[in-house]
């Protein structure tokens, strides 16, 4: 869903560059989410970009994996991306998120001219969805975890009642973004905090 949304959003750019656009990733951690979050992103952008003739070899990924957000480890990702021309970069958490807004807020205009995904939510999320300046959030993706909690109970009193148990319950991510983060919120599909 986050490739899906923030190709259309960048589709353009990358089709006008000197065809070496960079797309970076942000990855929180190696962990079996970390891992997935980045790389269904990195296989899903590939393969969008790569099905366009306008984008299809006219960019680059850029991967950063970092193991926490202690010390400024994705302060330090996000320059790193930055010093290697990217020019959009994907967050896999809100850990990330958080960090990445604290070290762009704290560094002027420099990284206005990046383009933002994230993913997960949050009150500073929200506050960069809505920014009218600086730096843009484009969207995000949100975790419906009303859904994820209720699959999980029906799936525990399935057991006890000695029902069919599903192994796996996909529950997709909705995007988000400036047009419907207050509807978003409403709706608890993008929580604040």
């Amino acid at each position: 869903v986050a490739a899906e949304n923030f190709f259309k959003a960048i589709k353009d750019e990358i089709a006008s560059s000197d065809g070496n656009y960079v797309v970076g990733i942000i990855q929180h951690d190696e962990t079996q989410t970390g891992i997935d979050r980045a790389g269904g992103f990195e296989e899903k952008f590939k393969e969008l970009a790569d099905a366009d003739e306008a984008t299809k070899g006219k960019y680059t990924i850029a991967k950063e994996v970092k193991p926490g957000d202690a010390n400024n480890a994705y302060k330090d990702a996000l320059e790193a991306l930055y010093e290697k021309g990217a020019k959009a970069i994907f967050m896999s958490n809100e850990a990330v998120v958080k960090q990445v807004s604290d070290a762009i807020a704290a560094a002027g205009g420099k990284y206005d001219a990046v383009k933002f995904c994230g993913f997960d939510a949050g009150t500073k999320q929200i506050e960069w969805m809505k920014a009218t300046s600086g730096a843009k959030l484009v969207g995000s993706v949100a975790q419906d975890s009303f859904q994820i909690g209720y699959n999980a109970v029906l799936q525990c009193i399935n057991a006890i009642e000695g029902k069919t148990v599903e192994k796996n319950v996909a529950i997709p991510g909705a995007w988000w973004d400036a047009t419907n983060v207050d509807d978003m919120v409403k709706k608890n599909l993008v929580y604040e905090g």
